[in-house]
């Protein structure tokens, strides 16, 4: 019965508790991971690391499970933990909350915001104006739909993994110290999110 508890200390009881429960920001997210690597021995390169805090931002128990999954493949199955593996393993955690996401509609924004055709970001110009958005949508596929082959997302641009695999190796470094494509391509997450289901 709260009836006879100052109003005052509830909420500052509330307040309190969403503060606890705010979720941590990515960086956070990065340490948490690594420390639960770390516990089990395992040594993952950084953009692993950083794709898994990408992906999971709604639980961050997950970052638990996922950690396990990898011991347990690495003990056991005996396989090399790469990007395609722990797209595997985050597809297992992670659901994609986007309505009617596709490589197609990240190309379609991601052109729409640089005001270039979309398809010369699956075309073979290597034109600065279309390079960056090009590799700005492969960052974004690999990031919001991990559980895409590489092989599956370099053959919509015609590509192999490998040039997925740099392409978002550059985005990382740029978002690193670019502040501007760091909102642009926020912009562009949110267009997805935001879009209306094609029916």
């Amino acid at each position: 019965d709260l009836e006879d508890i100052d109003p005052r200390l509830i909420t500052r009881f509330n307040c309190g508790l969403t503060t606890h429960l705010q979720l941590p920001d990515f960086e956070t997210r990065v340490a948490i991971f690594e420390h639960k690597l770390a516990h089990r021995n395992i040594k993952l390169p950084r953009e692993l690391v950083e794709l898994v805090a990408h992906s999971v931002k709604t639980n961050v128990r997950d970052l638990e499970g996922i950690a396990t999954k990898i011991s347990a493949i690495m003990s056991f199955g005996n396989k090399t933990i790469n990007h395609q593996v722990m797209g595997e393993v985050i597809a297992d955690y992670v659901k994609v909350m986007i309505p009617s996401l596709s490589i197609e509609s990240i190309v379609k924004l991601t052109a729409l915001h640089y005001k270039v055709d979309p398809a010369l970001l699956i075309g073979t110009t290597r034109k600065q104006n279309v390079t960056l958005p090009r590799q700005i949508a492969m960052y974004l596929s690999r990031k919001l739909m991990p559980e895409l082959p590489l092989k599956t997302i370099g053959a919509y641009f015609g590509r192999d993994h490998s040039t997925v695999i740099y392409s978002a190796r550059i985005i990382l470094d740029l978002l690193g110290r670019d502040e501007t494509l760091k909102a642009t391509i926020s912009q562009i997450e949110y267009a997805l999110k935001t879009a209306p289901t094609d029916k």
